[in-house]
């Protein structure tokens, strides 16, 4: 896995001989107290001699067919204010009109600076050309280095480009992504926005781009009006690039968006490439909901080596036309892995909760949060596509223990998807490792999980599969043992309970004992016979409400060898070892994603916990 270290931007004072410099205000607008009533003017005559630039803007002016240039300026254009003569912002924001002159950006940020910052603006308009030499509808950013280039309280809407249609950002002066860094802070709403050739709403290429306000969010952008072009990236787009998202509006954080190509919500590739998800205030959960996409990955499209990681957020009903209702991962190289990880704790995650960075915290526990839910791989007519959850592939066949995919779901529900099949691992390279993971309530036309590689490797600890609607007349579609020294199918410590379906349909190879153990199964049909494995109703707690949680009579309570360091589906303890019938059978820990917290019996009247 690869690992690296963040460096945050920082406002340093702009110094010279003598001492600090001091900020400078102008007025632009119309009337006595006013500097200019040209926005362009004002930014013209900001000087690094001044610090930098307040140019604080008043709506008494209309503002059209603008065309800002920003080139090399330190500056912060400052909306908010009625005219020349108030002196603090209010709540309307001042309108920024792209439409009635040429074909442009609204506002472009080039050459070098230390501070720029967007307040209080609303920017529409941005009619720049959808072919492929547009580059940002809105805003443009680019050249480099820029510290820090800040937006706060900005409505971004109604602007095209054929790349970026809401903000195109772009490090033109290194690889290293930190040269250019852009802070979405609070009240940053990215919507309806269109980008051709991809990211209807963000397009990001080497920089560092943070969402990590309050009640910001990428809504209802698209690529899809070309259908002939399938830009990637409904919401967001990004090549090479470091993002931490960790804000929500309403309706989500990534949501609505649609992309004629890959990644309704979020297309991303290039083995610089690090997206951070992750939560930062407990009740408002980072989510991905509701994107479509006519490629694969109905909320996130990862390739060509590049790593998501996401502490726990919600994915929920999307739609992929393609493959991959949720999540698509494809890798073509024998170089770093394309990753996709998601789990419940925060281990690893950024840090700094309460500031404006961002740091992660765990959602409500009523929330719900590390889930995988609704997201549907289907055509536009009907007929259901592989992954409804998850679809992984990889064209790079070498050696069969270096993974060129990978996914790795760590205490995850996957649950009420629909597809051909839940998870699909197509090709070789393809690795996969469930632990913790309940999948419940699927729908699928074929086998739940399919796994078809002879160079791969899919594992499955610790969970419960349970409640779906399965196609096929085995839950597992599988090649058991492939040509590498770890290739092949492993479930241990599982509940499977789907009666009328036995666990394995083999593919190749023979079901291996050491890969197949401490089960307890509707149908254990050629899994190879073992003490620790069983066929018995695990008696759940109300599968009828869909509560998978185990009562305390059942055979999978206290029966595993313990395994701490495995997840829950729930977020709660691994190792609670009762006191009860059929106590410790080889262990203390239960079988299955979630372990049962309290020991009252199933028919006690009071009783703290679940029941």
């Amino acid at each position: 896995m690869r690992t690296s270290i963040i460096v945050i931007p920082i406002l340093v004072a702009l110094l010279r001989a003598g001492g600090a410099l001091a900020d400078v205000d102008i007025r632009v607008g119309t009337g006595a107290a006013c500097f200019s009533a040209s926005i362009q003017t004002a930014i013209n005559n900001a000087t690094a001699a001044n610090g930098v630039t307040n140019i604080k803007i008043a709506r008494n002016v209309a503002y059209n067919a603008q065309q800002l240039d920003i080139n090399g300026r330190n500056v912060r254009l400052i909306g908010g204010f009625a005219d020349c003569n108030q002196a603090n912002p209010d709540t309307t924001k001042t309108l920024l009109n792209g439409a009635g002159g040429s074909a442009n950006t609204v506002v472009t940020v080039r050459g070098s600076s230390s501070v720029v910052e967007f307040q209080n603006l609303d920017v529409t308009g941005g009619d720049e050309v959808t072919t492929s030499a547009g580059r940002g509808g809105g805003f443009t950013i680019a050249g480099g280095p820029h510290q820090l280039v800040r937006f706060n309280n900005v409505f971004i809407h109604g602007n095209q480009a054929g790349y970026g249609g809401g903000i195109y950002i772009e490090n033109e002066n290194s690889s290293v992504a930190s040269d250019v860094f852009v802070h979405l802070d609070n009240n940053v709403s990215i919507n309806g926005n269109y980008g051709a050739y991809g990211g209807g709403g963000i397009w990001c290429r080497n920089s560092r781009v943070y969402m990590t306000g309050t009640g910001s969010f990428v809504i209802n952008n698209t690529t899809s009006s070309a259908p002939a072009i399938l830009g990637p990236g409904g919401g967001i787009r990004a090549e090479n690039c470091e993002m931490n998202i960790a804000s929500s509006g309403l309706f989500g954080s990534v949501s609505l968006n649609s992309a004629g190509g890959a990644g309704g919500g979020i297309s991303v590739s290039g083995e610089r490439s690090n997206i951070r998800l992750f939560t930062q205030d407990p009740l408002t959960p980072t989510r991905l909901a509701s994107n479509d996409a006519g490629g694969v990955g109905g909320a996130i499209d990862i390739g060509s080596s590049a790593y998501v990681t996401a502490w726990d957020v919600i994915i929920d009903l999307n739609t992929s036309r393609s493959g991959g209702g949720a999540v698509s991962l494809f890798d073509n190289d024998a170089g770093p892995n394309a990753n996709f990880h998601m789990k419940g704790t925060l281990d690893g995650a950024p840090t700094g909760p309460g500031t404006s960075i961002g740091g992660a915290v765990n959602c409500a526990a009523f929330k719900r949060c590390n889930r995988i839910d609704s997201n549907m791989a289907i055509e536009a007519g009907g007929t259901r596509r592989t992954g409804a959850a998850i679809r992984a592939s990889a064209s790079f066949s070498g050696d069969s223990n270096t993974p060129a995919a990978v996914v790795v779901l760590d205490g995850t529900e996957i649950v009420g998807n629909s597809g051909e099949n839940l998870v699909e691992l197509a090709g070789d390279s393809v690795f996969a490792y469930l632990t913790g993971v309940a999948m419940l309530n699927n729908s699928s036309a074929a086998e739940l999980l399919h796994a078809p590689f002879d160079r791969g490797y899919l594992s499955v600890l610790w969970s419960t599969i349970a409640g779906n609607a399965i196609g096929g007349a085995a839950t597992f579609r599988s090649s058991m043992d492939g040509s590498g020294l770890i290739a092949g199918t492993r479930l241990k410590n599982s509940i499977h309970w789907q009666p009328g379906k036995r666990i394995y349909s083999v593919i190749n190879g023979t079901i291996n004992s050491n890969n197949t153990d401490f089960l307890l199964s509707n149908d254990l049909t050629g899994v190879p016979v073992s003490t620790h494995n069983l066929v018995a109703d695990p008696l759940f707690v109300a599968p009828a409400a869909q509560d998978y949680h185990l009562t305390f009579n059942s055979p999978a309570v206290d029966y595993a060898i313990p395994d701490t360091a495995a997840a829950t589906a729930d977020h709660l303890p691994r190792l609670v070892d009762l006191q009860g019938p059929g106590n410790d059978n080889f262990g203390a820990q239960d079988l299955g994603a979630y372990e049962r917290q309290f020991t009252c019996a199933s028919d006690t009247v009071f009783c703290s916990g679940f029941e």
